[in-house]
């Protein structure tokens, strides 16, 4: 074959390539086919969950006579103790909100950044030598999330943390009585998670909260929880 014969077939047919190419650059999407939309979605229900307790030991704990042996006085014994750790629970309610933009013509669009606030209170419970103690708290979770899929999301934030009640109100440490009303766990914590929400609503939680302040004044002990949660989500904005 003439070879300025094969010349000329191959640049027509490179020319109605980009003919073609450029006819589809120029394309108008039809206005019920565009998505360029951002919308929200919103989902609440209630937040069931358990896990484990650590305490880092404090350095020492000033010993407290109690009054009723008849010394008013703080005695300024220090004594060492063990903190080890123990189990939680939490129980409350949890509120997701969920950016999502859509851009024509991709049917999928991107939906990548949300956030969730819930509301738990949990218990936790620190052993110690002679018998566990026992806080009972307020937890905030504000988390930032993102969804590596439709279903699995990774999260990052804070938790806030109000102390409610401790117990009982003495604990020995060898033969000394500390007395725990002194004992607080108002926090601001530091929280890592995963979690994964199924197509019917039901998400499983895996989260890591890191305790940043001291338990008191005297006690330089600090808080932290691991905790997986079960959680059956209601669609209030879809």
């Amino acid at each position: 074959m003439n070879k300025k014969l094969i010349l000329a077939i191959a640049f027509s047919l490179l020319c109605n390539a980009l003919a073609a190419q450029n006819h589809e650059d120029q394309w108008v999407w039809p206005d019920e086919m565009k998505t360029d939309v951002l919308s929200f979605h919103l989902d609440a229900g209630p937040v069931i969950g358990g896990g484990m307790t650590f305490a880092t030991d404090p350095t020492l704990i000033p010993a407290a006579i109690p009054t009723v042996i008849g010394i008013k006085e703080t005695d300024p014994t220090l004594i060492p103790t063990d903190f080890r750790s123990s189990f939680c629970y939490q129980l409350g309610i949890a509120a997701n909100g969920r950016l999502a933009y859509q851009k024509s013509p991709q049917p999928h669009g991107i939906s990548r950044l949300g956030m969730g606030v819930e509301v738990l209170l949990r218990k936790s419970s620190i052993k110690t030598e002679d018998e566990p103690f026992h806080l009972l708290s307020l937890d905030v979770p504000i988390m930032v999330h993102f969804y590596v899929t439709s279903g699995l999301i990774l999260e990052v934030g804070a938790t806030l943390v109000k102390s409610l009640k401790t117990s009982p109100e003495w604990l020995l440490f060898g033969p000394i009585p500390f007395q725990t009303d002194i004992i607080e766990s108002n926090d601001i914590m530091l929280s890592v998670g995963a979690g994964y929400k199924t197509p019917i609503g039901l998400a499983l939680e895996l989260r890591y909260n890191h305790g940043n302040s001291y338990l008191s004044e005297t006690l330089d002990s600090k808080i932290s929880t691991l905790a997986f949660s079960v959680s059956y989500r209601f669609s209030i904005i879809k």
